[in-house]
């Protein structure tokens, strides 16, 4: 059987993550295949932050927020 990656810990250590708060949340896709959105640049418009890259989302990503929802509406402390 092949053996797992090892994963580095991502959590700070002390902090208490029971607090409110606001957190981010990463989805990791097979082979970061772009199931979620694709990255596209916008216009050039005038060199500033409205050209940084973008995302246009898919229709996979309605199903995952839809789920997020679904845990908000499921879970008290979501």
């Amino acid at each position: 059987m092949k053996e797992l990656p090892q994963r580095k810990q991502t959590r700070l250590k002390g902090y208490d993550y029971s607090r409110n708060g606001a957190y981010f949340i990463t989805l990791c896709v097979k082979d970061h295949a772009e199931l979620l959105g694709h990255r596209i640049r916008a216009p050039l418009v005038g060199g500033g932050v409205l050209d940084a890259p973008h995302c246009k989302l898919t229709p996979h990503s309605d199903v995952v927020a839809k789920r997020i929802i679904d845990m908000c509406r499921n879970y008290e402390n979501i």
